[in-house]
């Protein structure tokens, strides 16, 4: 009984050890969790916020001590929302209208942006809407470039308070379709008439969320004259009437064209039962606070980046897609608070901190015109070069020695002659280019520097080999893989026929080509070449120039390396039959400058396969 009492004791010990290990590594796995998740933190400035936020932050608490600054700690990397086709670099995530600022808010790196084709930007929302650019999106994400009186307002949490009033959102919506003065009534639900900043406070106070904020986003929703269908209240799309709906915050109406944001969002309104415009607003209002608000998505910030780390819907999960929005908004609600002398009332800001963030703000994009770089067609001499791509940046060729010069022409995609804007230079030349090149034997580097209207430049480069050759009366000489000097030819492997050297040999004008034995005699094509065989040039029925085949190791003149060449090196060194001329330069097998027992052993080890002697 007492060792049994022992070992349970001992077992009981060991299981307590184990969850206390088990229980500090889990305590240790949720402290790195919750360190890398988002969390608010309100305090002192310097406290809570990083070095480059104090400055911007303290000069609006200095000028409204009433208001709040929470520190709301994404546990985002500033980097890692921005990898290419994840986080903010969706293609369609963050889009701006076409004809909004300059070009370099607008994509031409994020996948299906921008068509080099056409120079036309591909609309990812009708009727205009494009992708935005990495700089323009991180411009306007970095909290810090609206930390200002005028702009600062995109971060305001969108609870509802009392300084929301009637007057103050009548003010806001002064000069809209919405204002009392326009004379349209909304009929609440209990059959009560009400001007629509009466309905927006009456929303907002039933749901506990800003009037000031659902006013401003049905603003921009639906602009100064609110005339889309969407709430017209009688509309056809793609054949079918529909009327008695309305969709004032656009909820689900997205797409590519028209017909499609129509058709989507009145799918909306029709499933929600929003067939009286209170109904629509209420019901529009209450899936924003619980689909964002109520979710931490309390700012118009917020609601345009979703950069909670513990959110799963990290990202994806935004009201709008225009990148300009929490701007927007935020500064007509601004306007309001000025309107009517209610600045010092006490605001919170939620504000997003990133880690690792750029020591300095991301500067706003500034760069205009076409960014279109991109090359339609290189030509040289009347042909396209080959393998020729917009992408492809480099390319190669080989002329013959009788090509002393090239004409090259190149068109830019931005160009009058492409039908469209002529924007791109050329190495100087708008549009097009077309100059002539002289080319040196060997590589001759032609560049061709594209640049777009909006400064941006490549460089197509042709790398054009001529190859060597000679002049000579009646034409030009030129040798392709071989080495030629002024009176032979080397680098020919054994067995080469005639034929094949006869190939190499390129003329121009009226010379021919023709191969003799080292007795003149012409050999045919299916012979093999062998060292004291001579091309000779011919002009008419005079040689011109004259070339003696060497092959190394080839002693004999048989065009094979053998036994026999073996045997006449070794005569040769043992002085018994001395080789000259072209026999004894073809025994330097080694190519040292002598003949000697090196040369014979090279010759034995290429007779058995053991090292092919170099030619």
């Amino acid at each position: 009984m007492q060792k049994g009492k022992v070992k349970r004791r001992i077992i009981i010990a060991t299981l307590v050890v184990v969850l206390i290990i088990a229980g500090i590594m889990i305590d240790g796995f949720i402290h790195k969790d919750t360190q890398a998740a988002s969390s608010r933190v309100s305090g002192k400035i310097e406290d809570i916020f990083p070095k480059s936020y104090h400055a911007a932050l303290n000069a609006l608490k200095a000028k409204h001590p009433n208001w709040q600054f929470v520190a709301f700690n994404t546990g985002l990397t500033w980097d890692e929302c921005f990898e290419t086709n994840k986080a903010e670099m969706v293609p369609g995530r963050n889009l701006i209208q076409l004809s909004q600022k300059t070009s370099s808010w607008r994509s031409t790196t994020v996948s299906g942006s921008f068509s080099w084709s056409t120079n036309q930007w591909e609309v990812k929302s009708a009727p205009n809407w494009v992708q935005a650019s990495e700089e323009a999106i991180k411009y306007t994400m970095d909290p810090r470039n609206f930390l200002n009186e005028e702009q600062i307002f995109q971060f305001e949490q969108l609870s509802y308070a009392s300084y929301h009033t009637v007057e103050g959102v009548e003010q806001l919506l002064k000069n809209s379709f919405m204002a009392a003065s326009k004379g349209e009534s909304i009929v609440n639900n209990e059959g009560k008439s009400l001007t629509y900043a009466e309905a927006f406070v009456e929303i907002g106070k039933k749901l506990n969320v800003s009037p000031f904020m659902l006013a401003s986003r049905v603003f921009q929703e639906q602009g100064t004259n609110g005339t889309s269908k969407l709430i017209s209240g009688d509309f056809t799309v793609n054949g079918t009437r529909y009327t008695g709906y309305y969709n004032y915050f656009n909820i689900q109406a997205s797409g590519k064209t028209t017909e499609e944001i129509l058709q989507n969002g009145i799918n909306e309104a029709i499933s929600a039962g929003w067939n009286t415009r209170y109904k629509a607003l209420y019901g529009g209002a209450e899936k924003l606070t619980k689909s964002y608000i109520s979710r931490g998505q309390d700012t118009v910030y917020l609601q345009k980046y979703n950069v909670d780390s513990s959110s799963n819907r990290l990202f994806w999960g935004q009201y709008m897609q225009n990148i300009l929005a929490p701007y927007a908004e935020g500064v007509r609600v601004k306007k309001t608070y000025t309107s009517m002398d209610g600045l010092d009332n006490p605001f919170v800001f939620v504000i997003p901190v990133f880690k690792d963030m750029p020591e300095q703000p991301c500067p706003e994009p500034t760069v205009d015109g076409n960014p279109n770089y991109k090359l339609a067609s290189i030509i040289v001499d009347n042909e396209s070069v080959s393998g020729f791509s917009m992408d492809k940046l480099e390319y190669s060729m080989t002329v013959p020695y009788s090509k002393s010069s090239v004409s090259i022409s190149a068109v830019a995609y931005a160009s009058s002659l492409t039908g469209s804007a002529n924007t791109t230079s050329i190495n100087g030349s708008m549009g097009t280019y077309v100059g002539t090149h002289k080319l040196n034997v060997g590589n001759n580097r032609i560049e061709l520097k594209s640049t777009a209207e909006n400064g941006t430049s490549v460089t197509y480069v042709i790398n054009i080999t001529r190859e060597s050759g000679i002049s000579v009366d009646g034409g030009s000489i030129s040798v392709d893989e071989y080495t030629v000097s002024d009176t032979t030819i080397t680098g020919i492997q054994p067995e080469t026929t005639v034929q094949t050297l006869a190939g190499k040999v390129k003329v121009t004008g009226s010379l021919k080509v023709q191969i003799v034995d080292s007795k003149g005699a012409v050999v045919s094509n299916d012979k093999a070449v062998a060292t004291g065989m001579k091309v000779q040039i011919l002009s008419g029925t005079t040689v011109s120039k004259e070339y003696t085949v060497i092959i190394y190791g080839d002693v004999n003149g048989d065009g094979k390396i053998s036994l026999l060449d073996y045997v006449g090196i070794e005569r040769h060194i043992l002085g018994w039959a001395v080789k000259t001329g072209n026999y004894l330069t073809a025994a330097d097998a080694n190519k040292d400058g002598k003949v000697s027992l090196l040369d014979y052993v090279a010759v034995e080890r290429h007779i058995l396969g053991w090292k092919k002697i170099t030619q």
